[in-house]
């Protein structure tokens, strides 16, 4: 392994690959004079000289938000939470916009309906759908949300229609791209997380597919019965090579972390959930998981349970999916 000094220490941020290769890391929850609070710093990692990079200031600093890499190869920053002394203290309905091309930030204009934190967010197809990013669930002051919000990349504005919902709110979750035959991201999934913010007892097992094109354009949910064979929140979606979602790790009910992985196979006939035979070992959530070039997809870091002074997880796993013949 190799070690390197990042300019400043940070969780619950973003990490996000641009065109370049570097890695933009942005905002999350670090110690500002000696508390954790907040950032409002972002870096660039740079692997080809294994360095960080300095990056102008971000204007609000945010935790617990989403980044999404959009088509013009600019970073949406939507969300978030606002920490002081370890404690959140407010949540964001605004967003930013990274311009890759001058190492700058945008606070856009448009804001969402209603701010978010611990939601889930996944840019739509260039082509078909104009690039633009769906955002999710979250939560936030008054509880959990069951709304999602369109960002239309052509205006740079959030749409958002209050009668088109989720079955269950969810916060926690997760979300992943599906592909058709030529790779274009056309549908959503949606998966788990927990329906209400102060209870992590209401973990949920339950899966969505979005479709942009439902309800004249505005897009709604399909009608499903898909089902994690475990309900599990703070886990990872991770949309492979073939279209297969494989879904790792996370939290369930008792705080203990989830070892078990899950894939949602899609095929002619539709949908269908298969419990995968391995198991993380050690379980994990709050991890990682990255895409690797191969095909296969790498687990990092991560915390075993919820309980206080649980020791972060060192080792990492990689996922190979089954060859295709």
């Amino acid at each position: 392994a190799i070690t390197m000094q990042a300019p400043s220490g940070r969780a619950f941020h973003t990490a996000t690959l641009l065109r370049d290769g570097r890695v933009l890391l942005a905002g999350g929850v670090g110690l500002v004079a000696g508390k954790l609070s907040t950032l409002q710093s972002a870096e660039l990692f740079n692997p080809a000289t294994n360095r960080f990079e300095s990056v102008s200031v971000m204007g609000s600093g945010r935790a617990h938000h989403t980044a999404t890499m959009l088509a013009d190869g600019n970073v949406l920053i939507v969300g978030g939470a606002a920490y002081d002394a370890g404690n959140i203290t407010g949540y964001y309905d605004t967003a930013l916009l990274y311009h890759a091309d001058t190492n700058s930030w945008e606070e856009l204009a448009s804001r969402m309906s209603t701010p978010r934190a611990f939601h889930a967010a996944v840019a739509l197809d260039s082509v078909t759908f104009g690039g633009n990013v769906v955002v999710f669930g979250g939560e936030n002051q008054d509880g959990t949300l069951n709304t999602f919000e369109l960002f239309t990349l052509s205006n740079r504005q959030f749409n958002f229609d209050a009668s088109n919902t989720m079955s269950k709110n969810r916060s926690h979750l997760c979300a992943a791209g599906l592909p058709n035959s030529q790779g274009q991201v056309v549908k959503v999934m949606i998966a788990g997380g927990k329906t209400v913010a102060d209870d992590d007892s209401s973990v949920d097992t339950g899966i969505e597919i979005f479709d942009p094109t439902l309800n004249n354009g505005k897009g709604g949910f399909e009608t499903v019965e898909l089902n994690l064979n475990v309900g599990r929140m703070d886990h990872t979606c991770t949309t492979l090579e073939n279209g297969d979602v494989l879904i790792a790790g996370g939290r369930e009910a008792n705080g203990l972390g989830v070892n078990l992985g899950e894939l949602l196979v899609v095929d002619t006939g539709g949908y269908r959930v298969e419990q995968l035979t391995d198991f993380l070992q050690p379980p994990r959530y709050y991890h990682r998981a990255t895409m690797l070039q191969s095909g296969w997809v790498l687990l990092t870091g991560g915390l075993p349970d919820s309980q206080q002074g649980s020791e972060p997880v060192t080792q990492s796993l990689l996922f190979v999916p089954e060859p295709a013949f």
